[in-house]
């Protein structure tokens, strides 16, 4: 919900919940993001992610193609797996710096929590996504498991 602008026009926090949700599921489409890598990416590196395997435990891997080195690495692991992924990549010891985008320090934060307790996904939609070659390469069967299980929780 970075992209308010993509939803909604005007001050998101001046619109009600009930149109926020349905202006929300009018425009949700998942077909961008799930095929980034195929599009995006591709287009642009010509290098298959999804033809290498990915460290799904770790959370990072590192690729080289042509003459480029490609770090892929999972946002919900960053904070674990930072230090080790910036040495694996670059050979220097970096550390991860505070994160300052927490969602709960912004203004939107209370519109975001109301929205999440009224758009609600059916199972099967749920199984459609997970069940999705970009999140079956990246993530666990275990991890797929939590992530629908929050997202049910959610109802």
């Amino acid at each position: 919900m970075e992209n308010t602008g993509d939803f909604v026009n005007g001050n998101i926090l001046d619109i009600s919940v009930e149109d926020l949700k349905e202006s929300y599921l009018d425009k949700l489409n998942y077909d961008y993001t799930l095929n980034w890598f195929d599009s995006e990416f591709y287009n642009y590196t010509g290098f298959d992610v999804f033809s290498k395997p990915f460290d799904k435990e770790k959370g990072f891997s590192i690729y080289e193609h042509r003459d480029i080195k490609i770090l892929v690495i999972k946002l919900e692991k960053l904070n674990v797996c930072y230090a080790t992924a910036m040495k694996a990549f670059l050979g220097l010891k970096v550390k991860l710096e505070v994160n300052v985008n927490q969602s709960n320090q912004k203004p939107i934060y209370k519109v975001y929590k109301e929205l999440r307790q009224v758009v609600k996904f059916s199972q099967t939609e749920l199984d459609e996504v997970y069940s999705h070659k970009y999140v079956t390469h990246f993530y666990s069967d275990e991890e797929k498991r939590k992530f629908i299980l929050k997202d049910l929780k959610t109802k």
